[in-house]
């Protein structure tokens, strides 16, 4: 669902992987350059070469061929938005993250999200705005763990709280 945070979800997690040293890259599907100049003039300093942007640990290309242009990347994180069928579509996915709003009326589609996705392997459920009664209710209607991303508001900065959410993903064995 738009406006929910899947895309700060995305760049705060291409930004964690590559402060701890995990070379990771951040791609927004389908949104090519208009998404990375709206993040240009919201972010100033990002220094773009060619078709790859950087910010501190964040690092982007424009569209997946720049992707192997110097190298690949050990984890590319693609930013999907609200676009649940391409993401399902997806093949070579390790790690589905699926954002959802964690407002009374976000609920329905949050859960139709899931349904999308609900094939997927290694799928994990964030809600967002660190709304835990929320996440609670869909864990419980969807029988799956449901995690909460903290109240945050500069996606490329890697706070503790995002820290300890993400480590806790991953060790527990996505989701």
């Amino acid at each position: 669902q738009a406006h929910i945070g899947t895309t700060h979800i995305a760049v705060s997690l291409t930004s964690w992987f590559n402060q701890r040293g995990m070379e990771a890259c951040y791609g927004a599907k389908n949104r090519g350059t208009e998404f990375f100049s709206s993040l240009q003039s919201y972010q100033e300093g990002l220094n773009q070469e060619g078709g790859r942007i950087s910010y501190g640990n964040f690092q982007a290309v424009l569209s997946s061929k720049d992707r192997t242009g110097t190298g690949k990347p050990h984890i590319f994180v693609q930013d999907f938005g609200n676009d649940t069928v391409s993401a399902a579509e997806e093949e070579q996915a390790g790690l589905t993250v699926l954002g959802i709003g964690s407002r009374p009326w976000e609920m329905e589609h949050g859960i139709l999200a899931y349904k999308q996705l609900a094939g997927e392997e290694n799928l994990v459920l964030i809600c967002n705005y660190q709304n835990k009664k929320s996440a609670e209710k869909y864990a419980k209607i969807l029988r799956k763990n449901v995690y909460c991303f903290p109240l945050d508001r500069d996606p490329f900065s890697v706070t503790k709280e995002k820290h300890r959410l993400f480590q806790k993903i991953l060790r527990e064995g996505r989701g």
